[in-house]
């Protein structure tokens, strides 16, 4: 990627990397709109993750968004996930 860090703590991992991502998507050639898409598309599919690996049911999480966008975040960021082969398709 990149990018190498020395912070110590998840929290200072994430600030380093967020910070390098929002650097990097300065240079993309697309609007505002579709830099937004991509950075909603990974905070739900990291949110996803999340809580897939606190043994949390993917229909449970899915249920718990009532916006059809947020859902749809969370159906695709499932999607990259099992591509990545991150996650099990069960």
């Amino acid at each position: 990627m990149g990018l190498e860090t020395e912070a110590l703590t998840r929290e200072d991992r994430l600030c380093t990397y967020n910070l390098f991502i929002a650097d990097k998507m300065q240079t993309l050639p697309f609007n505002n709109y579709i830099k937004s898409t991509i950075s909603y598309q990974t905070l739900f599919t990291v949110e996803l993750f999340n809580r897939l690996n606190n043994n949390e049911i993917y229909e449970n999480i899915i249920s718990d968004y009532k916006e059809i966008w947020k859902k749809r975040h969370i159906e695709k960021g499932k999607e990259l996930l099992v591509n990545l082969k991150i996650i099990g398709t069960n």
